[in-house]
């Protein structure tokens, strides 16, 4: 017998907006959901990441047991001395110097960043250009009202932004672009010139440039991340989007913070009040502990990095049904599996049969493509391998 309360929650409710209706979920929180409910049954996942893991140091952890006891709670803007942090760290990097009162604003993690900035640089209907293929950044252009239109980069050409291409997509209601390096799934990692030459373009067409920077020490093969902040070009024009969860190895805490001109911040800053109030004391006094230590318990993530990328990549480079792009940054290889079926189908195969999370391409961009992590044990990363090549016989089997 069905309850009063089941009838009514059962009955048709008032219709949801449209862009509501029409947005998907983020790609990787419905995969991880899944591995969730694989895991309650009993199944084996690999323990495969993209965040680096360390053991925070000591006197961050007592900053973080020393706030559990304090009754105020941060500005909205962030705590001042995590404010003046930031400014300090990235004042160092770029050689720019950086007003922690008026251009950085601390957020919950780098999405709620990115949501805070389009709500205060957009209006209804305006475009932000990304480049793809790209990390999952829809609904926050979409839930501030954008619009995204994507500019496809190709494998064949390494992924490599081509700032002509990205010119050629602005049209009248081009508000912003908005970027990703290393970029999160390609790997493609900008150059300076790359950077200063989308500025030019930002200077010459009124726009933004906002970039996500949260896999910057993720950089291989004696690299160099390069930040959008250490472009002399439209200074007034750029914004950095990044986070403690990648950076600091704090994925767990969701720390994140934008810097950029004053105008754009204190636009910013009432899209975080109305939405968010004030960020969490604990987390924020955890973040500034950490920036005022001493960061070389942090060395050494890199090169755990790039030697996870150099066994998967010398397992799977040998088979002629699979191909990608060495990735030169980033925690994940993008992998053409367009010669093993729909890119949706083969995700699942994976995750289902072989117990590998992945996500699908098209939810980057790029239909016939799977993003895989290589974070985690050696020996994990080379069982994934054996997996894919498992799982390519079989759903080669199955095309034939």
């Amino acid at each position: 017998m069905t309850s009063p309360r089941q009838e009514t929650l059962d009955r048709p409710a008032p219709a949801l907006p449209s862009r509501i209706a029409a947005l998907p979920r983020v790609g990787s929180r419905v995969t991880d959901q899944r591995i969730a409910q694989l895991k309650a049954q009993g199944r084996e996942i690999l323990p495969l990441t993209a965040y680096p893991h360390r053991e925070l140091p000591e006197s961050a952890l007592a900053a973080g047991r020393a706030a559990l006891d304090r009754l105020d709670h941060p500005p909205a803007r962030g705590l001042r001395g995590l404010r003046a942090a930031l400014a300090d760290y990235w004042g160092r990097l770029t050689a720019h110097a950086y007003d922690p009162d008026r251009e950085v604003l601390i957020t919950a993690g780098t999405m709620h960043a990115l949501m805070t900035c389009f709500m205060a640089i957009l209006d209804p209907g305006d475009e932000v250009l990304l480049p793809t293929p790209a990390y999952f950044f829809d609904g926050s252009v979409v839930l501030a009202g954008g619009v995204l239109r994507f500019v496809p980069f190709d494998e064949a050409d390494d992924f490599r932004w081509r700032p002509e291409r990205l010119e050629a997509a602005v049209g009248p209601r081009t508000r912003a672009i908005l970027l990703n390096t290393p970029t999160n799934p390609t790997g493609a990692v900008a150059s300076r010139d790359d950077l200063e030459q989308i500025a030019a373009i930002a200077e010459k067409h009124d726009l933004y440039v906002i970039c996500d920077e949260s896999y910057d020490r993720l950089v291989y093969d004696g690299g160099r991340h390069v930040s959008l902040l250490e472009c002399e070009t439209a200074r007034d024009r750029l914004i950095l989007a990044a986070s403690f969860t990648k950076s600091f190895a704090m994925a767990n805490w969701r720390v994140g913070y934008l810097i950029g001109p004053p105008p754009v911040m204190d636009a910013a800053l009432k899209a975080l009040e109305w939405s968010f109030l004030y960020g969490p004391l604990v987390n924020q006094c955890v973040a500034e502990a950490v920036l005022r230590h001493d960061l070389s318990w942090l060395d050494g993530v890199g090169a755990e990095f790039q030697a996870n990328r150099d066994r998967l990549c010398a397992a799977l480079a040998a088979d002629p049904r699979l191909s990608f792009v060495r990735p030169r940054g980033n925690p994940f290889i993008f992998l053409n599996v367009s010669r093993l079926g729909d890119d949706a189908r083969v995700a699942s195969h994976l995750l289902e049969h072989h117990g590998l999370p992945c996500t699908a391409g098209h939810l980057h961009g790029a239909p016939g493509y799977l993003r895989v992590a290589f974070g985690g044990p050696p020996a994990a990363v080379d069982e994934a391998a054996r997996r894919i090549l498992r799982a390519a016989d079989e759903l080669a089997g199955d095309n034939s």
